[in-house]
């Protein structure tokens, strides 16, 4: 698994990540050096930044450009939602179907008093999950990390006040991309 390779492009490695477990030309992208997948991921995310309307490099990845790549990588449809909790089961199915899933976290940009951080609700970094059994894997792009936990704990873990590693050190689940499938 290889970590994002600018500040910016957390996004940008799910991408190439998810297009690696779908499409057999696109897995060799895990073994590739360190310098091609720098390359890589920039000319992936100069495609996504002219995707839709205009989106900075330096904002991150767009929710609708990153919704088109995983369209392109998998064949499948993925959908934005808010995470709210009428999508965990949508999420959950998805994951039990073997689908990836892709989640935006945030939180604890605005230093809001712990009773209100769930008022944050800006999208800073993107990582994926993937089922298995009754866990999930989570790909952390920040740090090129693959976490485990069972879906209990991931949905504590989605609405939380503390920033937790599994989300880049944000603090819960902002807005997720789900596969009609």
């Amino acid at each position: 698994m290889h970590a994002q390779t600018t500040p910016y492009s957390c996004g940008i490695a799910v991408a190439c990540h998810v297009a690696a477990n779908h499409r057999e030309q696109v897995a060799k992208y895990r073994d590739l050096p360190p310098e091609t997948v720098t390359e890589v991921q920039a000319r992936v995310h100069d495609i996504a930044s002219r995707t839709g309307i205009h989106w900075p490099k330096q904002w991150g990845t767009s929710t609708w450009a990153l919704q088109s790549l995983l369209n392109s990588a998998t064949g499948l449809k993925y959908r934005r939602y808010l995470w709210i909790k009428d999508m965990y089961p949508m999420a959950r199915a998805a994951l039990d179907a073997g689908h990836d899933v892709v989640f935006y976290t945030g939180g604890g940009t605005l230093n809001l008093p712990r009773k209100l951080c769930h008022l944050d609700q800006i999208p800073r970094h993107v990582v994926s999950a993937r089922g298995r059994g009754n866990l999930i894997d989570i790909f952390e792009p920040s740090r090129g990390r693959k976490w485990t936990m069972t879906w209990k704990r991931f949905l504590e873990k989605s609405t939380s006040c503390d920033k937790e590693p599994e989300f880049g050190f944000w603090q819960r689940v902002i807005m997720v991309l789900i596969p009609d499938y």
